[in-house]
């Protein structure tokens, strides 16, 4: 029976321990990886096709509100970390170039800069977007890629190649009514 008694007691002490020992170990959760969950990597890029290709819908809106005030040397040194000339850094040297001619008496400004102009129907010149916004995230002929979307904005347009297959690109003059398929 003392046999019994002790045994009894070693093994109470025993549990007592592991318990005790278990329930002061650290519960941080922290240390555990995701294995299924994948970091999304938000990227822009400069495509060989000269547009800027956001890896994400939210990353371009960010990049929006970002460039939104923006004077004309931090866009120049945003738009060069990229190799990238945007619509309106083409609009901008365009219009200093026709101001420069028309205070020379010349017209023009506007060659070899066409796609980033258009004339109002009233005769000022302004940028071929309607959203003004994204005039520095186009490239002169009003492309951009987010996510698997290439976009052509403009000011009388948006067109759109929703399977993001840029050999599509020069059909998108041609393009002028939707097409389902």
């Amino acid at each position: 029976m003392k046999i019994l008694s002790v045994t009894l007691r070693l093994c109470l002490a025993y549990i007592a321990i592991s318990l005790a020992v278990v329930s002061c170990q650290k519960d941080d959760k922290s240390d555990v990886q995701p294995t299924l969950m994948r970091e999304v990597k938000e990227e822009i890029v400069l495509s060989k096709n000269g547009y800027l290709e956001f890896s994400s819908p939210d990353l371009f809106e960010k990049t929006i509100a970002a460039l939104n005030g923006k004077t004309g040397e931090e866009m120049k040194q945003w738009e060069a970390q990229y190799q990238f000339t945007s619509m309106k850094t083409v609009f901008d040297a365009g219009l200093q170039e026709a101001e420069r001619l028309t205070a020379a008496g010349d017209q023009g400004g506007e060659d070899g800069h066409q796609g980033a102009f258009k004339r109002l129907k009233d005769g000022p010149l302004t940028t071929n977007v309607y959203l003004i916004d994204v005039a520095p995230l186009v490239n002169k002929n009003g492309l951009v890629k987010v996510g698997k979307v290439i976009f052509q904005y403009s000011y009388d347009y948006l067109k759109v190649i929703t399977d993001g297959d840029a050999g599509k690109i020069g059909l998108l003059a041609k393009t002028n009514q939707t097409d389902e398929s």
